[in-house]
């Protein structure tokens, strides 16, 4: 991965990862936190996508395309 950007967003869901894993309190409170982090997560994977595909677009195509 060489975007700066991505891999700023994967080294803080892995920060998030390890805090929800060490969480040792309610287990409603660590629920919560896991559903934050599917939604953190989802959004990661969403902008990886577009992210990827438009840097592999733009050296390749029109700029209307693009």
């Amino acid at each position: 991965m060489n975007n700066l950007e991505l891999i700023r967003q994967k080294q803080e869901i892995d920060g998030l990862f390890s805090q929800v894993r060490g969480f040792s309190g309610d287990p409603y409170i660590k629920a919560l936190l896991t559903y934050y982090l599917c939604i953190r997560v989802s959004g990661f994977l969403e902008n990886c996508v577009r992210i990827i595909f438009t840097e592999y677009s733009m050296p390749r195509s029109k700029d209307h395309v693009s």
